[in-house]
């Protein structure tokens, strides 16, 4: 499956910006992801897995040679909710 996340709109010009982005997808997908990608203009570099998260993040941050953060999140398949409104909404007090 590498490749699959292949980008060539955005990628191929970031680069220039993110030297160490094929290192770090490299990375991830050496460590088990199904594919990286750079995330939007750049703020973030996202990897694909269904197993084995910790690894990846840890793959990934260190081939990376700039200090970054890693954040594992999981996929809600719960779909779009309704949630309650409190009374104090946005740090307003009503």
């Amino acid at each position: 499956m590498r490749g699959t996340f292949s980008d060539n709109l955005h990628q191929p010009f970031r680069v220039k910006l993110i030297p160490f982005l094929p290192r770090v997808i490299a990375a991830a997908e050496r460590a088990g992801a199904l594919g990286a990608f750079l995330s939007g203009s750049g703020s973030a570099i996202a990897a694909i897995t269904l197993k084995s998260p910790e690894k990846i993040a840890t793959a990934m941050a260190r081939s990376a040679t700039v200090p970054g953060q890693t954040i594992i999140t999981h996929a809600d398949n719960r779909g779009a909710q309704v949630l309650p409104i409190g009374r104090q909404t946005c740090g307003i007090d009503h």
